[in-house]
């Protein structure tokens, strides 16, 4: 389809429906010359604008229109969120997780520890397999996984979750002493390897700041004509407060 003259035949003129897309004319341009080809836009969601407004099922202005101010008011959306460069599956699961979140956070019994939680599961569980496994459970648990699909490893770990939530929900849970004790130890080593990293990161930022600053104090010794060798080392240490006074 020539989309120029399918423009002109429904009277829709080119600024307007560049403003419509927030976008420029030399990228509407090229959306258009790319999509003439039967070319994929780099962009799929103006793939999906494109196949939506330019087809014989549009026969009005109007029909145009109320498609095109639809995706407007989706493309405004995707701006504020910052997820224009997004897949539409992305996009879509984006915006289901923040509507559930305001929705909860409006209620005044929300649970702080919930998203806490949320917030470290999503930072950690690329380096922490376990968190996938418990994904993984409630997605069986709940058929948005197909448990034809189930791999043995998965069902050793499934089988273990429901039964601890099987007696969780009875009621019939007790304590196991000696796993207890190994959480607290494994409680420690990781509070212990968090305290390290960011001891170190601290010694590392004042590294770079002592190095910065020395290099800008000596780089002012340069400008004022004095040699690296004759400068005085103790007189720019004492400068810059590494030297505590007694």
């Amino acid at each position: 389809m020539n989309v120029k003259n399918r423009l002109k035949e429904l009277d829709v003129k080119l600024s307007y429906f560049a403003n419509a897309l927030e976008m420029s004319r030399p990228t509407l341009n090229a959306y258009i010359s790319t999509f003439e080809k039967n070319e994929t836009l780099p962009n799929e969601k103006y793939q999906l604008i494109f196949e939506k407004l330019f087809n014989d099922s549009i026969n009005s202005k109007d029909d145009f229109n109320r498609i095109l101010y639809k995706y407007h008011n989706l493309i405004n959306r995707d701006k504020v969120l910052g997820t224009i460069e997004f897949d539409t599956k992305s996009t879509d699961l984006i915006t289901s997780i923040l509507s559930r979140i305001k929705v909860d956070l409006q209620q005044e019994d929300f649970e702080e520890s919930v998203y806490i939680f949320i917030n470290m599961l999503i930072g950690s569980y690329r380096r922490e397999p376990i968190f996938k496994k418990f994904a993984a459970y409630f997605l069986y648990l709940n058929s948005n996984n197909d448990l034809l699909q189930i791999s043995d490893n998965e069902k050793i770990f499934i089988s273990h979750c429901y039964k601890i939530m099987s007696l969780e929900k009875e009621n019939k849970l007790t304590l196991d002493e000696e796993y207890y004790e190994k959480f607290k130890k494994r409680v420690k080593e990781i509070k212990d390897a968090v305290d390290k990293n960011k001891e170190n990161k601290t010694k590392e930022i004042f590294k770079r700041n002592i190095e910065n600053t020395l290099d800008l104090e000596i780089q002012e010794q340069l400008k004022l004509g004095v040699d690296i060798e004759d400068m005085d080392v103790e007189k720019i240490i004492n400068k810059i407060g590494l030297i505590k006074k007694t």
